[in-house]
Parts: structure tokens; sequence; C-alpha cells
């Protein structure tokens, strides 16, 4: 019989692996988004706090109509921009924060 050799790792845990998932994805977080341009109309979106900007771009200019371009989004003042993730602007932090939502549709 032959012998393994090596380097022997531990069992997968369940735990560890869900654990290690959640932490690369982030923590739920529901963008409150105040579309300026609409009068002030408020919608909630539920995304990953590791979500990019881009998807949320794409998300809103589904829901509008527009094209993702067009759509510039605010929070504290800061223009969010792509690629980077929500997680990487200065307090965006869950559960829940609000955003500035401005369509160019010219």
């Amino acid at each position: 019989m032959c012998e393994k050799k090596g380097l022997s790792l531990p069992p997968k845990n369940d735990e560890l692996r869900r654990e290690e998932k959640e932490s690369l994805q982030g923590e739920s977080l529901t963008l409150r988004l105040n579309y300026k341009d609409l009068d002030g109309e408020i919608e909630e979106l539920c995304v990953n706090s590791s979500t990019e900007v881009g998807f949320v771009k794409l998300q809103i200019a589904k829901s509008k109509n527009v094209q993702a371009k067009d759509i510039r989004i605010f929070h504290n003042g800061k223009n969010m921009i792509n690629p980077m993730s929500l997680c990487d602007h200065p307090g965006v932090s869950p559960p829940s924060i609000d955003v500035d939502v401005y369509l160019n549709s010219t």
C-alpha cells in the first residue's frame, strides 16, 4: 500500500467557509436612493457592501430606463466613482446609507 506524503490540511469546516465567503462579499447594505432630479423620489436598493458602484448604476439605469453612464451617485457630498466598491468610499458602513442620485437624461 502506498502511503501519502506531503502537507496534511485539516478537514474543511462549513462555518469557516461561510465566514470567509461573507468576508469577501461584505455585509448587507441598504442604499436609500434620493433621486434629486425626480422631485426627491426615494427608493431602497439592497446590495452587499462590496458591490461595485457601476453595478448599482446598472440597477438604477434598468429601473429608471436611462443609461448607466448618465447616472451620478453622491454620498456625503462626494461622487461615488467606478470601479470602486461601495465600501471603498469613506463613511459607507452597513446596515444602510443615504445617497443622492442624479440622472442626466439630456
